[in-house]
């Protein structure tokens, strides 16, 4: 049984850049790209557990935050903290950014 998806208005922004970036050399690329977050995303909602709990940025009163790699752009990352009921996509960045401050949990 997948979990309900929530996805914050920054990881929106975040996913709507990415997916410009892209489309400035393949539109099409830019496109799998936003097939393959959906896909990552269902997979997180299938197996909230499955993947890494991020411990650079923790806060005692929310739930881990985890990360999992975009299936087909692993470069990118989808963090995100699973209750019972739902999944919440935070953010949805590039690897090689400074993660530590940039991921930061939602208050």
């Amino acid at each position: 049984m997948s979990l309900r998806v929530v996805i914050s208005r920054r990881a929106g922004r975040e996913i709507e850049e990415i997916f410009d970036y892209i489309a400035g050399d393949s539109r099409s690329a830019a496109v799998r790209f936003l097939d393959a977050v959906d896909e990552t995303v269902s997979a997180i909602a299938a197996h909230p557990r499955r993947w890494p709990v991020f411990e650079d940025i923790q806060h005692p009163l929310l739930p881990p935050i985890r990360r999992r790699p975009v299936i087909g752009f692993p470069i990118y990352l989808v963090f995100y903290l699973a209750d019972e009921e739902s999944v919440h996509v935070i953010h949805v960045i590039h690897g090689a950014r400074d993660l530590r401050n940039l991921v930061q949990p939602p208050m």
